[in-house]
């Protein structure tokens, strides 16, 4: 294959550099490969989660000069998690490649031949070759290995391309599972907000109640100011309609995240956390064991959103 046409097919199609859906998962794996009779280079493209983005390129001498050029190329694809790159190279040698130390040669044949003479022993051009330093190692000398990059370059796209429809699939799987948990959340809050008003009400009648036992005929009457006042004041502390429509608020922020095409998943754990604290007040306010169960509920379903989130690109 001539290097016109090496460099021809190793130039990547229009469909290695699209951008792939989202959300992504940070999870992947990919290969790819470019071949010819006198080269053959293997991209392996491994992701997993982390909380920014670091790219790890493992490549023999002298392909360790494509470091630099391939975090480039991954950081135009993938911008979170830890991205593991293993190059491997198979070079067949040419003639160009051979580079014979002619000094260190004469200097063996300076030692070795007047011996092979005093003992008869033969002493082969294959002999001299093996000797130490002779000839250089054929894989590393001759060429500048940048000469390569397009190849290798064809590789490592083809194997982005991979890795990221692994991510792809994964995250759109991801996000069905979250927008189920905020669909349970919802269904929380809406029984929650069904029993919010019954809160106040048992709490006027507990009260009376006590009132009733404490006091007898002689405590305030029933229906009077002295008791209004303290339900007014107890559905004050009692109200959670604030925390809900900021819960809800936050539940319409993560499906539209979901649905962005740009990265999301820091602004989801953000919105897992907050939604959390939302939670916690309601909690606290609500003074009523229904309504702390749902909560409960409510968390649990969190947490699951918040272990979710944390592979999301």
């Amino acid at each position: 294959m001539s290097a016109e046409t090496a460099d021809r097919e190793a130039t990547p199609s229009p469909s290695d550099s699209t951008a792939p859906g989202r959300p992504m998962s940070m999870t992947g794996f990919g290969i790819g490969r470019f071949e010819s009779p006198e080269f053959t280079a293997t991209v392996e493209v491994r992701t997993v989660n982390h909380r920014f983005l670091k790219v790890v390129v493992r490549a023999s001498d002298p392909y360790s000069v494509f470091e630099g050029e391939i975090e480039r190329e991954v950081r135009k694809r993938i911008s979170r998690g830890t991205v593991h790159v293993t190059l491997r190279i198979e070079r067949q040698p040419t003639a160009a490649d051979a580079a014979v130390n002619t000094e260190l040669l004469r200097g063996y044949l300076d030692r070795l031949l007047p011996l092979s003479v005093e003992y008869n022993l033969p002493l082969t051009l294959g002999d001299l070759v093996s000797l130490p330093g002779v000839v250089a190692d054929a894989t590393g000398a001759g060429y500048d290995p940048m000469e390569d990059w397009p190849k290798v370059r064809h590789a490592l796209l083809e194997a982005l391309q991979r890795v990221n429809l692994m991510r792809s699939q994964e995250g759109q799987a991801m996000a069905l599972e979250l927008r189920r948990l905020a669909a349970s959340i919802r269904d929380e809050i809406a029984a929650i907000e069904q029993r919010a008003p019954l809160v106040v009400e048992h709490y006027r009648q507990r009260l009376e109640e006590r009132l009733r036992q404490w006091f007898g005929a002689e405590g305030p009457e029933l229906g009077s100011d002295e008791i209004a006042r303290e339900v007014a004041l107890f559905a004050d502390r009692a109200d959670i309609r604030e925390e809900i429509v900021r819960l809800r608020s936050h539940l319409d922020q993560v499906c539209r995240l979901l649905d962005s095409a740009d990265p999301a998943g820091r602004r989801l754990e953000f919105l897992g956390q907050e939604m959390l604290r939302e939670a916690n007040t309601i909690a606290a306010k609500a003074n009523d064991s229904e309504i702390s169960q749902r909560v409960v509920n409510i968390k649990s379903t969190i947490e699951q959103i918040r272990e979710l989130v944390q592979n999301i690109e």
